[in-house]
């Protein structure tokens, strides 16, 4: 029997190859058929722009970590007005309270799930309500595209993004407080590809802004 053929496919820009899986002639027994791939859900597509541009600009954005912490904030703490050389987000996990960034007449309401976008250099500010405790994860982090675009500010994504206290952003702000607290083998990469998520298209309820953002941005850039 001839030895399994594998193809590969050129996806994105010309360095990037995948193995298609779908193209291996691999023999198989009685009972062992693999998942046909056209029944797992897709990912968002983007209207008018091909899968090939918007691969090129996802291997262009480059991720570097730099902190994840909890925070159990005593009553009447405030953050800003300030400005910081990298980009950030508060996740709140309990408490309520609001904040802005770049405008300080644009206020809006933070609660439990709430997601807090700060793209570098942007003022901003975060406040709780009179009585409140807030209990949140503060991630720092810099991501830039085509060699020093940021990203938060090429997508335009909005400074408040709600979600659920047990949604998307929950669980990667968890993982990465805990990867930045342990500081196993490989928590700079676990890091950057919890970061890096944040960026690319979903396709769940709690995150149509962020796939809204990068459908806006695409249109403009090609």
């Amino acid at each position: 029997m001839a030895p399994p053929v594998i193809v590969y496919r050129q996806i994105g820009q010309p360095t990037v190859l995948f193995e298609t899986m779908a193209q291996i002639n691999i023999p198989h027994g009685i009972g062992d058929i693999p998942r046909d791939l056209n029944t797992f859900e897709p990912f968002p597509l983007v209207e008018g722009i091909s899968t090939g541009q918007l691969e090129q600009w996802i291997e262009a954005l480059r991720v570097q970590p730099i902190s994840a912490i909890e925070w159990q904030w005593q009553q009447r703490w405030t953050v800003g007005p300030r400005t910081i050389n990298d980009s950030m987000w508060f996740w709140i996990q309990k408490g309520y309270g609001h904040g802005w960034t770049g405008n300080r007449a644009n206020q809006f309401r933070l609660g439990p799930g709430d997601l807090m976008l700060i793209p570098q250099g942007i003022e901003h500010r975060i406040t709780q309500d009179e009585g409140e405790s807030m209990h949140l994860i503060a991630v720092h982090f810099h991501a830039h595209v085509f060699g020093g675009i940021n990203v938060l500010e090429l997508l335009g994504f909005p400074p408040r993004i709600p979600d659920l206290p047990d949604g998307f952003f929950a669980g990667a702000s968890r993982r990465l407080a805990r990867e930045f607290a342990v500081k196993a083998p490989g928590w700079t990469t676990a890091m950057t590809t919890a970061v890096t998520q944040l960026d690319r298209p979903q396709k769940t309820n709690t995150s149509d802004a962020i796939t809204t953002a990068v459908i806006r941005s695409a249109r403009r850039w090609v």
